[in-house]
């Protein structure tokens, strides 16, 4: 798609403006548009495959993270070449949050299989974990230390911990999110006065020779 869509169409109109009845670099056909949130959400795609490859397939997380590196250095090529910038100014800073959000709920997403997995029947004549009454004695059984931590992470002390320092954990991001958006506001309002006293100088001062 990025030759066809992107690269020819960059040179039709890059090559054949001149000879063309109206302008094509402005009007129709026109450069085509780097769209910074279709490739994000591509990459969020791209990354839930990887984290359900991990368990069911590690092969597909190594196909994908090829694939991620060959369209990097292709994307940087046709970023140079054959795009321009989206007219639709994009607000990093708004949308940071939501594809953060899109990648929490695809993490979310992947985990569902493998939790079915672990608690539920699954076919024992196919699939990676066939020949095994279930994944934990698969697990114990090539993985002797995976047992010892299970057993210590099944205290309910371990438990408590854990649910402690978590915990702590959450409230120490959440007052630095604060104490971060406090400053924020702070350094908007100093600027917001320094651009009206600049505003106020240039108006009613008048520097001397």
């Amino acid at each position: 798609m990025i030759l066809l869509q992107d690269f020819l169409r960059g040179l039709f109109v890059r090559f054949c403006n001149c000879c063309w009845c109206w302008n094509l670099e402005k009007t129709f056909p026109e450069y085509a548009e780097f769209k910074t949130a279709e490739n994000i959400l591509h990459l969020i795609n791209n990354q839930g495959m990887i984290w359900l490859g991990w368990f069911f397939s590690p092969g597909i997380s190594v196909m994908n993270l090829i694939k991620l590196i060959v369209l990097a250095y292709v994307r940087f090529w046709s970023v140079l070449v054959c795009n321009v910038p989206e007219k639709r100014i994009f607000r990093a800073s708004r949308s940071n949050n939501f594809y953060y959000a899109l990648l929490l709920i695809m993490l979310f997403i992947c985990c569902i299989p493998s939790m079915i997995v672990f608690f539920n029947k699954y076919s024992r004549d196919c699939g990676p974990f066939r020949d095994t009454n279930d994944i934990m004695e698969l697990l114990v059984k090539n993985l002797p230390f995976v047992a010892e931590i299970l057993k210590f992470a099944s205290k309910p002390a371990t438990s408590l911990i854990l649910l402690g320092s978590f915990s702590l954990i959450i409230y120490y991001l959440w007052s630095t999110s604060q104490s971060i958006k406090e400053v924020n506001r702070e350094l908007k309002k100093t600027l917001e006065y320094v651009s009206a006293f600049i505003s106020y100088s240039q108006k009613h001062l008048t520097l001397p020779g």
